[in-house]
């Protein structure tokens, strides 16, 4: 799972940070990407899934966070795409464990 972090913030919100440790502790990868780092990218400024090498999917949502559509997409070229923008970010990404040991050390 990837999360994407606003300008200036060191960590989600708090609410959001419980959710994430509670995922993290449970197995899920976790990993934060500064939304700083990607602005230049805006094609990677995007919500979106991949479910195995067979299909993708694609949120879209409005100006105030609310759904508009939500497209699955199972043509082998879809897939390609999404697999390609997961490895651009991965490329930006840190670690849940690596942000929570830089919180301990201070």
């Amino acid at each position: 799972m990837l999360l994407l972090l606003a300008w200036g913030t060191a960590l989600p919100a708090k609410v959001i940070c419980q959710w994430i440790e509670e995922q993290y502790k449970r197995g899920i990868v976790i990993r934060l990407i500064r939304e700083s780092q990607i602005v230049d990218e805006p094609e990677l400024l995007t919500d979106f899934g991949l479910y195995g090498h067979r299909a993708t999917g694609q949120l879209d949502l409005d100006e105030t966070c609310r759904t508009l559509r939500f497209t699955l997409d199972f043509t082998p070229g879809a897939v390609s795409l999404a697999e390609e923008r997961w490895r651009r970010l991965l490329l930006f990404a840190v670690s849940f464990r690596e942000v929570l040991d830089r919180r301990a050390r201070g």
